[in-house]
């Protein structure tokens, strides 16, 4: 599909010269229900940041991007025939996939991508399953597995020669792995955990009483550790 671009007034005489740009049609996917309800408080940054892609040439020049959302309801089960009859709907008309979020969702939709060598870049899904380029070759995500984050804090840690840490971390499963992970990857290496403690995430309509007690976590956090937190939620 294609639409008409450009319009140029030369001087006194009006020429018009059409240029073509190519759309191009990303499925946008979020969940909107479910367990991780996160694209109730995001999914409005996609019409925004489509509009302000394309209202700068320099980005994507002669490319017009077109956008389908999708809830997923954190759920494979809802996305796979989404994504599927999304793609049939539209004749195959889809260029890549974005979102996801959640690993099973990424995972069921990035086997069918691949197979249509179609792009799925998500800005979740930490599953260390997906950093395998042979079942999921056109997968990409803007954030690393879990299974690294360890690495990368002992690694921080080291830099500033610090020895002591608290870590607090939300009850969400994915935060649990990489929280407890980090603890055994840190105490490997002489980091003492001062301490660790888990907490239930606030979602939507969160209640006053419970941020203040998630402050006065953090402020406990802090005293115990002296000086380095970790917070995963």
């Amino acid at each position: 599909m294609f639409f008409i671009g450009l319009v140029f007034v030369l001087q006194h005489q009006s020429v018009v010269t059409y240029y073509l740009k190519e759309n191009v049609t990303i499925v946008a996917l979020a969940p909107m229900t479910g367990e991780w309800d996160v694209g109730r408080t995001t999914a409005a940054a996609i019409p925004i940041a489509i509009e302000d892609i394309n209202n700068d040439s320099s980005l994507l020049p002669n490319h017009e991007l077109q956008f389908v959302f999708g809830n997923t309801n954190c759920s494979h089960r809802t996305a796979l025939p989404l994504v599927m009859n999304t793609w049939v709907e539209r004749k195959r008309n889809v260029d890549a996939y974005i979102g996801g979020g959640c690993n099973r969702v990424c995972e069921y939709i990035s086997l069918l991508a691949g197979k249509w060598n179609l792009p799925v870049v998500s800005w979740g899904c930490m599953s260390s399953h997906l950093s395998n380029r042979i079942t999921f070759p056109t997968f990409a995500r803007t954030v690393g597995p879990y299974t690294k984050m360890e690495k990368l804090l002992k690694k921080l840690m080291e830099h500033f020669n610090w020895k002591r840490v608290a870590i607090i971390a939300s009850t969400d499963d994915i935060w649990q792995i990489a929280a407890n992970l980090i603890k055994i990857e840190l105490g490997k290496h002489g980091i003492f955990v001062a301490h660790f403690h888990s907490f239930i995430p606030g979602r939507l309509h969160i209640l006053e009483r419970r941020i203040e007690r998630h402050a006065d976590l953090i402020k406990l956090a802090s005293r115990k550790a002296r000086s380095e937190l970790i917070l995963f939620s």
